[in-house]
């Protein structure tokens, strides 16, 4: 609803749509009048899906947790940048002291040099944060109803970012500053604290660059993760064939038809879709495997008792017509499938999933067995068929008990789906089942009109979202950890630049300049990667129950190996660069710099 409007409006609003809707049915069809009639409107929040909401909400706070890791990434190489830039300026930093200038001043100067800092970085990332946000919003979720993706530039977000902003540049601002005011002021300006306080700049350093290495090895390991998963999701068996398939949802509920009208209907479109020549196999069902919505059922078995908590045995159901479990590639492991003569009227008959059917009777065999849906004899279900299992709410979900009914032996349905393959492109059966659906009668609604693929869509589209998000965020962080090393090794070799002259002078070949270099790049490499590795098991521990893996364990031996091998690599490449450069220092130039 539009904000500041209220339920009883909205309500009032929808109610006068649906009767001028109705008066204009009953207009085009004389002969029904009176049929029409809104059925009721209810005003009410909706789920969507049975812990849609958890879900979205985990999803949410991990990605909010890996863009936090990054932007630690990122304050540490501010912070590195800083310690440089105050160990450079110390000798004007004690100039300032002897002039005058309280350490209060001098701090406040290096915290407000970073505050600038942050401020334009908050400023540029709002600015491509205004983009990003427009193109979330038009991603299109794969849903049978249209989502509107509320994101977008609002005064708690800019408060957020301006808050976050100010504390990044104060944290990892006021410790170079601080460590700036620590060189003594005489010292400083006879030279005499040059080198030692240069070690510590460099010592300080490298522990933020090792910061840097372990939170990027565990981003990285954390968008491998979810790689492995979403293509471990691709190749999973779902427990029905997934090739090309219309899918049709039939909503006859506004057409008012009678239940004789309704069975005709139903009748005459299933004759012309089985008859058309471009469709092979056709099938009937009010739930699609995968899908959104809950239909069960509760009964009792003489011998089982129901869980703690419930006083009868409940299952998940659905009706299928007698084609089904061929239309749909699932197997009948044990007794048959549905028949034509399983119509209403008949004995009541279910198939029961394998998972199911070991539930109840782990030990024997569940055809002939009986379920009672309330005390009338007549009314036990038979079981006459053991199923293959399916995936039925998740990718991720144990073996799923489940039972299938009869569409025949329940009064004729305003709302099922079919699900058509053929010779023809599964896209262009979907249109051939609509324009036959809508000649038999205008009147009736068609909800989705697509494929198999699209019906599935929604059911990748998290972890398809996640890999693809983790990815460009494991790899931002990678970026900034590699700029944070080269950094350090850039302002290693600068401060050194006297000593890998007098080593060349004195006869050291350009390889033991580099080996030199590449020793304290590598060690941080490792140190980094070692504490990497070690957050990753935890992170991993984490994922375990997230319900955002696919086949795949916490503990991938290839996402754990791969993350640091892959950080070790571009990091050592961006050591190598200005180790070689070292190794090309003039000696005579460096000593006369000096």
């Amino acid at each position: 609803m539009r904000d500041g409007v209220e339920p009883g409006q909205a309500l009032a609003a929808v109610e006068t749509v649906g009767a001028r809707e109705d008066a204009e049915r009953q207009a085009r069809n004389p002969e029904r009048r009176g049929r029409f009639r809104l059925a009721g409107v209810v005003v009410a929040d909706i789920r969507l899906h049975p812990g849609a909401d958890g879900i979205l909400t985990t999803m949410a706070l991990f990605l909010f947790v890996a863009v936090g890791l990054v932007l630690l990434v990122a304050c540490i190489n501010l912070a590195g940048f800083l310690l440089s830039r105050a160990s450079n300026r110390r000798k004007e930093m004690a100039v300032r002291v002897a002039m005058g200038a309280g350490r209060g001043d001098i701090v406040r100067q290096l915290v407000v040099e970073s505050l600038v800092l942050s401020g334009m970085g908050a400023t540029l990332g709002l600015f491509l944060g205004y983009f990003a946000a427009r193109a979330l919003a038009s991603v299109e979720v794969p849903l049978p109803v249209p989502l509107d993706l509320e994101v977008g530039m609002n005064v708690p977000l800019l408060v957020f970012t301006a808050i976050t902003a100010v504390v990044a540049a104060i944290v990892f601002g006021l410790t170079p500053a601080l460590e700036a005011m620590r060189s003594p002021v005489a010292a400083t300006l006879r030279d005499e604290a040059g080198s030692s306080g240069g070690k510590r700049k460099v010592g300080a350093r490298g522990m933020l660059v090792t910061g840097q290495m372990a939170l990027s090895t565990i981003l990285l390991f954390g968008a491998l993760l979810f790689v492995r998963s979403l293509m471990t999701a691709a190749d999973m068996d779902l427990g029905f064939t997934t090739r090309e398939a219309a899918v049709v949802d039939v909503e006859t509920s506004a057409a008012a038809y009678s239940p004789e009208e309704q069975s005709a209907y139903n009748e005459e479109l299933i004759r012309r879709l089985t008859t058309h020549p471009s469709i092979t196999s056709l099938a009937v069902t009010n739930r699609l495997p995968l899908d959104l919505g809950v239909n069960n059922i509760s009964f009792d078995i003489p011998g089982v008792e129901p869980p703690p908590n419930q006083n009868r045995l409940v299952l998940e159901t659905t009706r299928v017509s007698e084609d089904y479990f061929s239309a749909m590639g699932i197997e009948i492991l044990d007794g048959r499938a549905f028949e034509e003569s399983d119509r209403l009227g008949s004995a009541p008959v279910a198939i029961l999933s394998q998972a199911a059917a070991q539930r109840y009777w782990p030990n024997e065999r569940a055809i002939g067995k009986v379920l009672f849906p309330d005390t009338i004899q007549s009314n036990a279900i038979t079981v006459v068929g053991v199923a293959g299992n399916a995936k039925m709410w998740s990718l991720n979900e144990a073996p799923f008990p489940y039972m299938y009914r009869p569409e025949a032996q329940a009064p004729p349905s305003t709302n099922y789906t079919l699900v058509a393959r053929g010779n023809v492109p599964a896209a262009e059966l979907a249109g051939l089942i609509r324009t036959e659906a809508l000649s038999i009668d205008p009147e009736v609604f068609l909800t989705q009109v697509g494929t198999l693929d699209d019906h599935l869509g929604y059911i990748y589209f998290l972890p398809r979202m996640a890999a693809l998000v983790l990815s460009l965020i494991g790899l931002l962080a990678l970026l900034l950890a590699c700029m944070g090393l080269y950094g350090m090794v850039s302002y290693n070799v600068a401060t050194r630049t006297r000593e890998m002259g007098i080593r060349l002078a004195l006869g050291a070949d350009g390889q033991r300049v580099i080996n030199l270099v590449l020793h304290g790049g590598v060690a941080l490499i490792l140190v980094g990667g070692a504490i990497g590795v070690a957050g990753s098991v935890l992170l991993a521990t984490a994922l375990r129950s997230s319900g955002f893996l696919f086949d795949v364990s916490a503990f991938d031996p290839i996402s754990l190996l791969a993350a640091p091998l892959l950080l070790g690599a571009v990091a050592l490449l961006a050591t190598f660069m200005p180790a070689r450069r070292a190794s090309r220092v003039d000696p005579v130039q460096a000593l006369r710099s000096e």
